[in-house]
């Protein structure tokens, strides 16, 4: 991942990451998301059983992950606005850079500074207090949080800022020296930190991660991310993680991609400790046949530069991360202006439009070969669902009786025009103005109460 360009971020934006807000001011979801299932109530978001591509809330809901975020824990006001317009956010646990401020809401250390150095020994309740909060708001906006365990890219020694990193031994009082030592960790499993370098070093991985697991039981809405593009790490590292994160709970276990970096695909398509894995990439094609086979969670994600994508581009993806059986996180790093206003409404349309039509992508394949233009997702017979720029012809072949169809507007989140098609052929749809266009085609009811358009064509496309 793009490093933080921690000497980038302006005063302003960091007298806002260091605030510690009210738990008292809520958010109150809208009602887009008060069916999410992420109550008070037991259970975590997992995978869901009949299609584990997908995950499922903790009321058994399947889901479609659609996401938005710049590296940090957001404070309540960001998640206020981002409430109803994205179900999911990447965020580091901790940063382990020593330039950072253990009590900064976003990306503060669980452990205190004492004279210069980090204090491993004693909790900075502060961070943990702030952890909570987020969790919390972000659970009462139906945002599901991937927490980042370990980001070996940049603050940890060997990543970009490593030097700074408080694993290094001259920057924690306790004098550990980080390593990523597999053999270790299955060596000490009751370690002490009073035993040798490699013991002392586990006890306090072990530390960290063993009081954040029982923090997180609370949530209902925590994925658990095991690393950030971490190259230094041999897999039997992270394999371990994820083995001790499963006994601890039924946690989502997440992997990142960059292509040096991580878990390998042979590694993560068979081994059944690991559900989901994010590709950091602004490109979909990385939905491939062979992915789709491996019946696991596959992320498009837009952590391949800081740059914040334009609002058509983000859309785009968005759109064809999902119809080809994927999921998509939008990204920019914690110095880029966040949130794009513009462009998490396109993501609200989105979820809304899954939402109130009952679309179940989960029971649907990627049936792309089955449009002349876009892509499309399908069941095949019952319904169709197709993003496209152009003109497009469905094969309906499949299909028996008369069908609904529906042309929906991604940027406005409204219909603008529909009608009945026979099933049983190939069958064409004219793009109803310039731009972008989701058609919609289905057995059933007409009307599914979505919005309709004052005007069916766009003076600009991709505004």
């Amino acid at each position: 991942m793009p490093s933080l360009r921690r000497f980038l971020v302006a005063a302003a934006t960091l007298s806002l990451l260091l605030a510690v807000p009210a738990r008292g001011a809520d958010v109150t979801p809208p009602a887009a998301v008060q069916d999410l299932g992420f109550g008070t109530g037991a259970g975590h978001v997992t995978v869901y059983g009949p299609n584990p591509r997908y995950l499922q809330d903790a009321s058994g809901t399947p889901f479609a992950i659609v996401g938005f975020g710049n590296e940090g824990r957001n404070t309540p006001a960001v998640i206020a606005q981002l409430a109803g317009k994205i179900n999911y956010q990447r965020a580091y646990a901790t940063s382990w850079d020593s330039g950072r401020s253990p009590d900064e809401y976003a990306l503060g250390r669980p452990w205190p500074t004492v004279n210069g150095k980090t204090d491993m020994s004693t909790w900075n309740e502060t961070y943990w207090s702030n952890l909570r909060d987020n969790l919390g708001h972000a659970r009462d906006a139906g945002i599901v949080v991937g927490l980042t365990l370990w980001d070996g890219h940049d603050d940890l020694p060997g990543g970009k800022f490593g030097n700074a990193s408080i694993w290094n031994a001259s920057l924690n009082a306790q004098g550990v020296q980080w390593a990523y030592d597999d053999a270790a960790l299955a060596q000490y499993p009751n370690p002490s930190p009073n035993g040798g370098a490699s013991e002392k070093l586990v006890y306090y991985q072990r530390r960290w991660i063993d009081r954040l697991l029982q923090e997180i039981a609370a949530y209902p809405n925590v994925i658990i991310e095991l690393d950030n593009e971490t190259d230094t790490a041999p897999t039997a590292w992270w394999l371990w993680w994820a083995g001790h994160v499963r006994a601890a709970g039924s946690y989502i276990v997440a992997t990142t991609w960059q292509p040096s970096a991580t878990i390998p695909d042979n590694v993560f398509s068979s081994d059944a400790r690991l559900d989901m894995k994010s590709y950091h990439q602004r490109d979909e094609s990385i939905l491939t046949a062979q992915r789709w086979a491996w019946n696991k969670i596959i992320v498009v994600d837009a952590d391949e530069a800081c740059t914040n994508l334009d609002r058509a581009t983000g859309r785009g993806l968005a759109w064809r991360s999902l119809l080809r059986g994927g999921h998509w996180n939008d990204f920019v790093c914690i110095d880029t202006a966040f949130p794009d206003a513009a462009k998490i409404q396109d993501y609200g349309h989105l979820l809304d439009f899954l939402r109130t039509r009952n679309v179940a992508l989960w029971s649907m394949a990627p049936h792309t070969e089955l449009v002349s233009s876009g892509v499309a997702m399908a069941a095949v017979g019952t319904s169709y669902l197709v993003y496209t720029t152009a003109n497009v012809t469905v094969d309906l072949s499949g299909a028996a009786g008369t069908l609904n169809w529906t042309w929906y507007d991604p940027s406005l989140g409204v219909d603008v025009s529909s009608g009945q098609v026979a099933g049983g052929a190939p069958r064409a749809f004219t793009l109803p103005g310039a731009g972008d266009f989701v058609l919609w085609i289905r057995t059933g009811a007409a009307s599914q109460g979505a919005r309709r358009a004052g005007s069916s064509r766009r003076t600009t496309p991709g505004r």
